[in-house]
């Protein structure tokens, strides 16, 4: 299974949840900033991870972040030149950063482009809140026309109820990496046959 997120915090907080199975016990180096001393010994404390275990492993997380959401992007069926561009502009002072975020979206668009062939599952992670993460499911959706791919969306909600309080969401890196296994009971699967539906009109 291909797990794909739209940007590469919850490339990385996801990559974490499916490294680390349910009870296991967290290691590393922990850095506490102001406290009382009391609550600096509580944080330091050594602890087991209290999300739940994903199947899978932290390889198939891929980050597509090509920013769809802003500038011009009639030319992606044709070739990306410009969203090139506009990922240098946006990363003007900081050009290692725009490189390494193309080096992986292009990474991320082989796997998507063999799983067309391989038939290999795309789980795409979205808030709908969040329209970089909502153009990112449309685009992959529309490279998967003709194609029998299994599709699903996990459609994170905007707002959960949780320990007494109401917690918003406006996009996936909001989530806590502990708390993506939960978050599966929100996959949808229809996204397939919709693609398919789709491209018989």
């Amino acid at each position: 299974m291909i797990e794909l997120v739209f940007g590469e915090s919850p490339a990385g907080a996801l990559k974490l949840a499916k490294s680390i199975k349910q009870g296991e016990r967290l290691s590393g180096a922990i850095a506490v900033l102001g406290g009382t001393k009391k609550e600096q010994r509580e944080v330091k404390k050594l602890r087991n991870w209290p999300g739940m275990t994903m199947e899978g492993s932290s390889r198939d997380v891929e980050a597509l972040t090509l920013t769809l959401d802003i500038g011009d992007i009639s030319d992606m069926d044709t070739g990306m030149n410009k969203r090139k561009k506009l990922l240098d502009g946006l990363f003007a002072d900081f050009p290692e950063v725009s490189d390494e975020i193309w080096k992986t979206s292009q990474y991320a668009l082989t796997r998507i482009q063999e799983a067309r062939t391989t038939l290999e599952h795309i789980r795409m992670w979205i808030c709908t809140s969040d329209p970089v993460e909502v153009c990112g499911m449309y685009f992959v959706c529309h490279l998967m026309l003709e194609s029998q791919t299994p599709l699903s969306v996990v459609r994170v909600p905007k707002q959960i109820e949780k320990d007494n309080s109401i917690v918003y969401y406006r996009s996936i890196g909001e989530i806590a990496a502990e708390e993506f296994g939960a978050f599966t009971e929100y996959e949808e699967h229809p996204y397939s046959g919709l693609v398919k539906q789709r491209s018989e009109k």
